[in-house]
């Protein structure tokens, strides 16, 4: 419960961001405040889309999942259970923050 509650409080700034950077594209770039509700949605979409498959994942390994692969010595490792969870919290974050632009985006207009 406390993970859950941790990743939660981890999405709402990623979420927050990626809203002002929707704000700066509608108003800077596109120059059409009546577009923002879509901005929001696309950029709400594109955190879903890339980390949802490493929640559902079932691969021990984490080669195929992670943003970037990082050389790790042997005695570094973790046992299985610890690095599973410590895997799929940071994804869920922002599975989270896309979520929150999208309830955030449905209630603009």
């Amino acid at each position: 419960m406390k993970n859950i509650i941790g990743c939660l409080v981890r999405s709402i700034p990623i979420a927050a961001a990626l809203i002002s950077i929707g704000y700066f594209i509608v108003f800077f770039i596109l120059k059409n405040t009546h577009q923002l509700d879509f901005t929001l949605f696309v950029l709400g979409a594109i955190p879903i889309v890339i980390f949802l498959p490493s929640v559902f994942s079932q691969s021990k390994s984490g080669a195929l999942h992670t943003p970037k692969v990082i050389f790790r010595k042997v005695e570094t490792l973790k046992s299985k259970e610890k690095h599973e969870n410590e895997n799929i919290f940071p994804a869920l974050s922002y599975v989270l923050a896309g979520v929150i632009i999208w309830i955030f985006s449905s209630l603009i207009y």
